[in-house]
């Protein structure tokens, strides 16, 4: 018996852990390969020069020795996420319990080592975990799986049908209990508003696209009001000891980093006037949302801050590419 359809929730929440954990195992597998050159060992030991390691009975070779094996540790559950995401896609149920703990390890990773950048991957690790265990997901990997789907989890119009009406009357002076009209298939398939893959790509683009732009426009507000100090600070910062740039570079690198943020602003606000224009069934709206989401895929392999957007970017080009939302943008 050939197995149903794999429900989208399911598909884009295997996607994203999968794509996000091979990613991140990439660049630490990079790390560790280079672990021994002279340019990583020298930024390490800049970097924990001004730390006051010896108060907590540390030491900079022992910080760096703990920091080399919390990065071979991290490669397991990286690992395991790859895998345990093709096998849930696949059905497997084990591998989608196994694939939860490691989204809600990921989650609270993010949360303390990210600051408020973290923030982002981690809501988008549990929105994961929720789409695992939607309805709609439970009840296909009970039914892949071979077991009782509980009636719980059926559609309450199926039910309805299939058992009498406890308020139906009675036709007076026989008895006889008056047939309920047949349901109209309006009422056994309601269909109301965008359809799933359209409001999650929705959801997903205007947290990403709003954090970006907001993140953005703050730097950039602050840059061109008090450029003098924040100048200053880069230069009098503790992280300056682990750069070999000049004075004069680093200012460069500050108005380059202004521009570029300025750039996200723009593509983050396009990115949500396309969404909102897929929400109006535009075609346009899905042509321009696949550009913007390609070019944050391209941008966000480039630095380990920009991989969350990166697997986002994926989860939306994966969506826009559903029978279902090609259908809601060509109905209009």
């Amino acid at each position: 018996m050939p197995h149903p359809p794999r429900p989208q929730k399911v598909t884009s929440a295997c996607l994203f852990v999968g794509i996000s954990s091979a990613l991140l195992l990439f660049y630490v597998i990079g790390w560790l390969t280079s672990w021994n050159s002279q340019e990583i060992q020298g930024g390490l030991r800049d970097a924990l020069a001004d730390a006051d390691l010896a108060a907590v009975g540390l030491t900079v070779q022992g910080t760096i020795d703990a920091l080399r094996t919390v990065l071979m540790v991290s490669v397991v559950p990286l690992v395991a996420g790859v895998v345990f995401a093709v096998y849930a896609a696949r059905g497997h149920a084990q591998s989608r319990v196994m694939l939860t703990g490691v989204a809600a390890l990921a989650a609270l990773a993010f949360v303390l080592t990210g600051g408020l950048i973290g923030l982002l991957p981690a809501a988008f690790a549990v929105f994961a975990v929720v789409q695992l265990w939607s309805r709609e997901s439970r009840v296909w990997f009970a039914v892949v799986n071979g077991r009782e789907v509980p009636a719980s989890l059926m559609p309450v119009a199926v039910n309805a049908s299939a058992r009498p009406d406890p308020f139906a009357t009675t036709t007076a002076g026989v008895g006889a209990q008056v047939p309920e009209p047949p349901a109209t298939p309006a009422q056994v398939q309601p269909h109301h508003g965008p359809p799933s893959p359209v409001r999650t790509l929705t959801l997903v683009t205007s947290i990403a696209a709003g954090i970006a732009s907001a993140v953005g426009a703050a730097y950039v507000a602050v840059y061109l009001l008090a450029r003098e100090p924040l100048t200053q600070a880069q230069l009098d910062s503790p992280m300056r000891t682990m750069m070999d740039n000049s004075d004069a570079e680093i200012v460069e690198a500050m108005r380059v980093a202004a521009v570029v943020c300025a750039i996200t602003v723009v593509l983050g606000m396009a990115a949500m006037i396309a969404t909102w224009l897929i929400w109006k069934q535009r075609g346009i709206g899905r042509v321009a949302l696949t550009v913007l989401s390609g070019v944050t895929v391209v941008m966000g392999l480039f630095t380990l801050v920009g991989l969350p957007w990166a697997g986002a970017a994926v989860w939306v080009l994966v969506l826009l590419r559903r029978p279902e939302t090609r259908a809601w943008v060509s109905s209009s």
